[in-house]
């Protein structure tokens, strides 16, 4: 399943474009990790489980320059990334959205083109991917991020091809989508997931359930509190504390789901924080 939706979709969108001026702009950002690295040229200085994220901003009023009904083209304003400490940004390339096409799918993705590090041919992809045709009603481009859950396949995809010296392609998986990279913001809405898993314990474990999430959240709080202070390390330190203590209560006061969103909620909110990608 993973990766099919590159090759069944990229045929489509893969004119060069130019972007007009913007008017209500909105950017999106995401975080994920590196899955698998090709560096020929040794430059990017990236290994399997290294942490990225990035940014991508357009135009909601943006019209479609697709014809067909079931796949939408929208030029974006610019698209950026850093992987490690590699970082490429362009001001080319498009949002596309498609809708039960083809065969049946639907995808949500975004192209950077141009990024100046080989030639014209270097592009920057990220993939989301439904094959139950459920994530999209129209080809229409959505004014916020797309829910990652509804997406079975969540790729990423940095391809620089330089010719005769060498290629650079890094494989990875999206990890999070949101229309905000602050740290409080994302701290908060931790804290209040915990309160919504709080209110939902039954009897007979409800007592232990509650002070153990309580204590789960007590580490956010810390975090928050750290981030406030600008101490950066120290609130690192706690969220992967955090994602420890979440993991040793997954099948006992979380469900493996609940913890699991937990602790990617955590990755997320690491990869904002100043300094911590490397």
């Amino acid at each position: 399943m993973r990766r099919q939706f590159l090759g069944l979709i990229l045929f489509a969108i893969a004119t060069t474009v130019s972007v007009p001026a913007l008017a209500q702009t909105v950017t999106v950002h995401f975080t994920g990790v590196v899955d698998t690295v090709l560096d020929q040229l040794n430059k990017t200085h990236v290994t399997p489980g290294t942490l990225f994220r990035g940014q991508y901003t357009f135009d909601i009023s943006t019209p479609d320059r697709d014809g067909d009904p079931t796949l939408g083209r929208y030029v974006h304003d610019s698209f950026s990334v850093t992987v490690g400490n590699f970082t490429v940004a362009t001001r080319s390339g498009e949002i596309f959205v498609a809708n039960a096409h083809p065969d049946g799918l639907d995808a949500y993705g975004v192209r950077g083109d141009n990024f100046a590090f080989c030639g014209p041919q270097d592009k920057v992809f990220i993939m989301l991917g439904d094959n139950t045709s459920s994530a999209f009603n129209s080809d229409a481009l959505p004014p916020n991020p797309p829910d990652i859950s509804q997406f079975n396949a969540r790729d990423f995809l940095i391809d620089f091809r330089c010719d005769f010296s060498g290629d650079i392609r890094i494989d990875g998986t999206i990890t999070a989508i949101a229309d905000t990279n602050s740290p409080q913001e994302l701290l908060w809405n931790v804290c209040s997931e915990i309160t919504q898993l709080i209110s939902l314990t039954l009897p007979p474990n409800k007592f232990a359930a509650v002070v153990s999430l309580l204590a789960l959240q007590a580490e956010v709080l810390n975090a928050l509190r750290a981030v406030e202070i600008n101490n950066d390390s120290a609130a690192i330190i706690y969220l992967k504390y955090f994602k420890i203590q979440v993991a040793l209560q997954s099948g006992k006061h979380l469900t493996k789901d609940q913890a699991n969103s937990l602790i990617s909620q955590a990755d997320n909110i690491i990869v904002w924080i100043p300094g911590s990608v490397n």
